[in-house]
Order: structure tokens, then C-alpha cells, then sequence
């Protein structure tokens, strides 16, 4: 079993009460991962770094940034697409891979033209939005996976096919740090939760940043791991779906406003058995 990697606001006491070999380390602005290296690589190496950022992509400039410093950069949209297209080849200079909302629709769209760059791109699909726009994240998997125009890959349909299980579960949201088989949120309190969103929620597990490296033999934390057997237990829609080993319930507050979810997974089943013989490459802070 992989070790887990703890994923926290830049801490350096933090840090040293950690026993695990990688971080993943959060920061609000690009420009503060200029400090991002030499205080906390000491204690642990850098899995990469998370670039929550209030501001659209074109607005951003990548001016002193590391060009090997893997990092995950989420914004709210493109804003000009005009200028991220003039900027391609600086975005592709870097270690980088841009995260998206799936909403608004028009993401979708930017996503796949930086894609057809050669861009490393990802589209988040949110668990606790209800209208979700499935046909067009539908069409943008599509593309993904089956068109040979496209240069960058588009998670989370990249990493779902070449390193999905066709035989098992596979988590879906772990291009974005959602997979707590491999990645633990912590607060500046210290305090656990399997992911952003219980974070955010206050759902926390109750043990130490010091116990993380026997979090798996943890009953608390095998627990919550099987939080997904509720699906059946309450006999929801999910209980159902033939799709139920791409998500494992992790949409069922959409599908219970919009079935249209269960087709689209189905979709990326039918994607992965395509792909399941030939595995791609991803970057190693990505695989």
C-alpha cells in the first residue's frame, strides 16, 4: 500500500511533526511558490505544490517560477482565451498542469483548445454540484481519450484510463488531491480529513499529523474508506448503476437531480476497457 501524503498550507512545525517522505504543499498565489523549496524540502520532498488561485488564467504571469517545480495551478476560468493561446508555449515550459471548473460550460471548451496546445490540462467535476453539464463533460472525454489530435492530456479521463482497474474501483477524483488512498488533507490546526471538501466541512479524522504513517492500520480510517457501502444501505440509485465502479457513489448528489450521470460513467468504463491495453505515461508528481 502506498504511503499517504499529506497535503497542507506551507507549516514548517507542521512539517516536522510529519513522518512520511513527501508533501504536497498549498499555497493561494502563484507567486508565493517562489518559497516553496528550501524550508520544508529538508524534512520531506516535494510531491508538488497546489496553486489555489482567485484569479483567471490569463491574468497570471510565471515570471521567477521554477520551470521543474511540479504544480497543479486551479483557477476559476481561462478569462481571455485570445491571450492563453498566445501563452501556450510558456505554459508548456512548465512542470505545470492547469485545473479548470467544470463550470461555467465555457471551461469545457478552453480546456480542450489548451489541450490541442499541448497544455496538461484537468477539468474538476464537483461532487456537491447538482447541475452538472454531463453531455458536454461527455463530449470533452471524448476528445480526451479517442481523438489523436490531441497533444496535452485532460484529467481525470487521463489518469481513469491508463491507470484505472478494470476489475476494481478506481479514484475518480484523484487528479485533484480526492483519493484518500493516497492523500490526506490537514488544516493549520493540525486536524485530518480525507479531503478538501471535509476539510472545508469540519469532517475530521480523530487523530494526530504524528499517526499518519500508521493511518492505514487505523479502524477509524478503514472506516471512512468504506463510506461508500451507504449507497447500498440506503438503497439510492447509486446501488444500481452500472457504472458504480467509476464513482462509487461520489456523484449521488447529482444523480439524484440528474441521471444523465450514470451514462456518462458508463462511458468512461467502456473508455478504460479501450485503453486498457495501452497505458500511457503521465508525469511522475501525476501518476
Amino acid at each position: 500500500m502506498n504511503e499517504l501524503i499529506p497535503v497542507f498550507a506551507p507549516d514548517a512545525g507542521l512539517s516536522k511533526r510529519l513522518d512520511v517522505e513527501k508533501v504536497v504543499l498549498v499555497f493561494d498565489k502563484l507567486e508565493d511558490t517562489l518559497e516553496s523549496g528550501s524550508s520544508h524540502e529538508r524534512e520531506q520532498s516535494l510531491h508538488c505544490v497546489i496553486v489555489r488561485e482567485a484569479r483567471n488564467l490569463d491574468l497570471l504571469t510565471f515570471e521567477g517560477i521554477e520551470h521543474a517545480l511540479p504544480i497543479a495551478l486551479f483557477v476559476p476560468a481561462v478569462g481571455s482565451i485570445r491571450i492563453a493561446i498566445s501563452r501556450a508555449k510558456v505554459y508548456s515550459a512548465f512542470n505545470l498542469r492547469i485545473f479548470l471548473p467544470a463550470l461555467p460550460r465555457e471551461n469545457l471548451v478552453h480546456a480542450r483548445i489548451l489541450a490541442s496546445l499541448g497544455i496538461e490540462m484537468a477539468v474538476v467535476i464537483p461532487q456537491e454540484e447538482k447541475d452538472l453539464p454531463w453531455d458536454e463533460i461527455s463530449d470533452l472525454m471524448h476528445y480526451a481519450v479517442y481523438s489523436p489530435s490531441r497533444k496535452g492530456s485532460i484529467e481525470p479521463f487521463e489518469r481513469f484510463v491508463t491507470r484505472g482497474d478494470t476489475q476494481g474501483v478506481t479514484a475518480f477524483g484523484s487528479p485533484w488531491f480526492d483519493d484518500p488512498e493516497r492523500f490526506i488533507h490537514i488544516d493549520a490546526q493540525g486536524r485530518l480529513a480525507f479531503s478538501k471538501r471535509d476539510l472545508e466541512e469540519g469532517h475530521f479524522l480523530q487523530t494526530r499529523p504524528e499517526e499518519l504513517s500508521n493511518l492505514h492500520q487505523n479502524e477509524e480510517y478503514q472506516g471512512n474508506l468504506k463510506r461508500w457501502q451507504a449507497s447500498f444501505l440506503r438503497n439510492s440509485k447509486c446501488s444500481y448503476c452500472a457504472a458504480w465502479s467509476a464513482c462509487q457513489g461520489a456523484y449521488i448528489e447529482s444523480c439524484s437531480h440528474d441521471p444523465r450521470c450514470e451514462a456518462f460513467f458508463s462511458e468512461m468504463v467502456e473508455a478504460l476497457d479501450f485503453r486498457s491495453q495501452n497505458r500511457g505515461r503521465t508525469k511522475i508528481w501525476q501518476s
